[in-house]
């Protein structure tokens, strides 16, 4: 709340959305790789002899790994944006100043962030999808969930999904948001010396709030339009 106040007395309203045409440009493609990774791995895995779980955890690596190649741009520049408000960068400025590898600054970290990030995201939901399943008609199945599983299991997985991931995400964004160059470990060393272990959560409540409506619009949405293509109301091609 004090952020929240002091934001809005120095830079008004639109200091909440300062850096926002970042995400919103780049959500589509983070999320729509994500997804088609873990669903593409899911069907390349069904020809081994795995259990579900298995399958799922796999699926979800290799989905946070995909992702990495349009987050770590995207974030960086977002990054810039709100660390230099004053000087009205363009993203072309950006990507002039720093270079196609330059923006890609962080790399690591978001490897580290993501990968175990999306994984817990995919192989939650799917656990809690079919656990609520179970809860609320009786019938342990992943194949036909009710509208309120899938939304509570989208929102606690997307809160999970944080969870794993906000402490690397706060050495990433730190490693963005200086000029020099540090690495991973050294970052994290530094941060924890200075500021103790609750400094990788710092800020995370106001996360893990806005999280949890957020997956939930997502994953019924998902699920939605799947059913929908699955059904040949929409041309898979």
């Amino acid at each position: 709340m004090g952020v929240l106040k002091t934001t809005i007395k120095n830079e008004g309203m639109t200091g909440l959305f300062k850096g926002v045409s970042s995400p919103i440009i780049g959500q589509a493609p983070i999320s729509g790789s994500a997804f088609m990774a873990n669903e593409y791995a899911d069907r390349y895995l069904q020809k081994y002899n795995m259990t579900h779980n298995q399958k799922n955890f796999l699926s979800g690596c290799f989905a946070g790994a995909m992702t990495t190649i349009f987050t770590t741009p995207v974030e960086f520049m977002k990054i810039q944006k709100q660390l230099f408000k004053g000087d009205n960068l363009s993203y072309y400025s950006i990507l002039k100043d720093k270079g196609p590898l330059g923006v890609f600054k962080g790399f690591s970290a978001t490897v580290i962030r993501d990968v175990p990030g999306w994984c817990a995201y995919f192989f939650a939901y799917e656990y809690l999808k079919t656990s609520f399943n179970k809860f609320f008609t009786g019938k342990f199945t992943d194949k036909k969930t009710t509208f309120l599983s899938q939304a509570l299991a989208g929102g606690f997985a997307g809160q999970i999904s944080w969870l794993v991931s906000y402490p690397a995400d706060i050495v990433k964004s730190y490693i963005q948001f200086r000029p020099e160059n540090t690495s991973v470990i050294m970052t994290t060393r530094l941060l924890y010396q200075q500021n103790g272990i609750q400094y990788f959560f710092k800020g995370v409540n106001p996360c893990l709030v806005r999280a949890f409506p957020i997956n939930s619009i997502v994953f019924v949405a998902y699920e939605y339009f799947h059913n929908l293509l699955n059904a040949g109301y929409i041309s898979s091609d």
